[in-house]
């Protein structure tokens, strides 16, 4: 197969480094922005290539040289080749690239909220017959040691196997009624084994603290999406009041169980969908919270958002910023974007969580 080479000019969506060849791009897993690389195509689409890294002829200063083995093959190691400032650099500009192409809109100010903790920070882990599957594949991989986990998992159980390590380890089967606890703030939660619950806790607490220091002081306070009322309780301390919608059966009885070990007496929660829920809500709302799944919110509730809900302040936390933007694309005309946050929850992954703050217009 030929070798080609070429310079990477700039990350897809993946982190990946593209080159040119044919003037299509190529995404070259491995690679950082500037390396001059020697590669070879793999695949070949209509719009692009995928090209395996063969040498590295000019390494970026910013290269992260590392042991760990099979990193290529297992999902989540995405940009350990990266170190900590060009990972930063790599999901700052996705946000503001995703902002600029999708909502049209100028990031000029980013916070950046990292934790101290690079590796061995997620509190959850999914592991099948024993192992982890390689990156795009139902294939496994054995390895010993997961790089982001410090949970010791049993390579003898079969199928699709849960752990979860906050106050207690558990494990199970996904639908398996387990607890553990968490201490979070002066609060403490249930936490089930397959519950919403945030696998990075350092950077959690540092994202729910951004929310609480941009709520609007001793107004209304409206969580959608509010899972097992992590945010509404936490939220509470700063409210006159606190209303938490959350369609899931499971995560809404959670919720109430939450609200009852901490005593919380201005949160009421509603297991209703969302949209049905502000067609019938009467009240005026100051800060309206939003956490919803990497979809994102339909466009029918953002519609309702803005033309009944009429918050006075939106607090959008995401896991895509791509379909944040989107979002925001839609609530432009009403609101501006007052501030941006981007979260390394999710440090040598791609993935990015990223907080707006959003401010009605002509208030």
């Amino acid at each position: 197969m030929e070798q080609l080479t070429g310079t990477i000019i700039y990350y897809n969506q993946h982190g990946e480094g593209v080159a040119f060849y044919n003037t299509k791009p190529v995404y070259i897993y491995g690679t950082i922005k500037g390396e001059e690389i020697l590669y070879e195509i793999q695949q070949t689409h209509p719009t692009y290539y995928v090209g395996k890294l063969i040498k590295i002829l000019k390494p970026s200063i910013n290269r992260n040289y590392h042991n760990i083995k099979n990193s290529h093959l297992i999902g989540g190691y995405d940009l350990i080749h990266m170190n900590d400032s060009e990972q930063r650099k790599f999901k700052e500009e996705k946000v503001i690239q995703d902002f600029k192409k999708i909502a049209h809109t100028d990031i000029t100010k980013l916070d950046w909220i990292e934790g101290k903790q690079k590796t061995k920070y997620r509190n959850k882990i999914t592991v099948h017959d024993g192992n982890f599957y390689q990156k795009n594949s139902n294939e496994t991989i054995d390895i010993d040691d997961f790089l982001l986990s410090s949970i010791k998992w049993d390579k003898s159980l079969k199928g699709e196997v849960i752990y979860r390590k906050l106050d207690t380890l558990i494990y199970g089967y996904k639908h398996e009624k387990k607890y553990t606890f968490d201490s979070m703030f002066e609060y403490q939660f249930r936490v089930g084994l397959n519950s919403f619950y945030q696998v990075n806790k350092e950077v959690a607490i540092l994202a729910y603290q951004y929310i609480i220091d941009n709520l609007l002081d001793n107004g209304i306070t409206l969580d959608l999406y509010s899972g097992i009322g992590t945010i509404s309780i936490i939220a509470s301390n700063k409210s006159q009041k606190v209303i938490g919608v959350e369609i899931n059966s499971d995560s809404y009885n959670d919720a109430l169980y939450n609200k009852e070990i901490n005593k919380i007496k201005n949160v009421d929660f509603y297991n209703k969908d969302v949209s049905s829920f502000i067609k019938e809500y009467k009240e005026s709302v100051d800060t309206l919270i939003l956490d919803p799944p990497r979809s994102g919110v339909d466009k029918r509730t953002l519609n309702l958002i803005k033309d009944i809900i009429k918050p006075k302040r939106i607090i959008y936390m995401s896991c895509n910023p791509a379909t944040q933007a989107s979002n925001f694309n839609i609530l432009k005309k009403d609101y501006h974007l007052s501030k941006t946050a981007v979260l390394d929850m999710f440090p040598q992954t791609y993935h990015i969580e990223s907080i707006i703050v959003l401010d009605r217009n002509n208030q």
